[in-house]
C-alpha cells in the first residue's frame, strides 16, 4: 500500500512537472508574441512619424520658397522703381542729407 501510495505521489509530481513546463513555454510563447506585436506597432508609429515629418518638411520647404519667391519678386519691383529715378533727383536727395550731416561754419 506504501508502494501503491509512494507510486502514486511520484506520478503526480511528474504531471505538475509536465504541466509547469507545458506552462512556461506558453508564457514564452505569449511574451515573443507581445514583444512582437509592440515591436510591430513601434516600427508602424516610427513609419507614420517619418510620414508626417516628411510631409511637414515638404510644406515648409513650399512655404519658405513662396515667401521667398515674393521678396524677391518685391525687391526687383523696388530695384526697377529706383532704377528709374533720374540722377538729378538722386543727386538733389543726397545734397539734401549731406546738408543735414555736415555741421555748420
Amino acid at each position: 500500500m506504501v508502494k501503491g501510495i509512494l507510486s502514486e505521489v511520484i506520478e503526480v509530481e511528474k504531471e505538475i512537472q509536465k504541466r509547469l513546463e507545458i506552462e512556461r513555454l506558453n508564457a514564452h510563447e505569449w511574451l515573443e508574441k507581445i514583444r512582437r506585436e509592440a515591436a510591430d506597432e513601434t516600427a508602424g508609429e516610427e513609419a507614420r512619424l517619418k510620414e508626417a515629418f516628411n510631409r511637414a518638411m515638404k510644406d515648409a520647404r513650399a512655404y519658405a520658397e513662396r515667401k521667398a519667391s515674393g521678396v524677391i519678386s518685391d525687391a526687383n519691383a523696388q530695384a526697377e522703381r529706383l532704377s528709374r529715378v533720374k540722377d538729378e533727383v538722386l543727386k538733389k536727395a543726397v545734397v539734401e542729407h549731406i546738408i543735414r550731416i555736415l555741421p555748420e561754419e
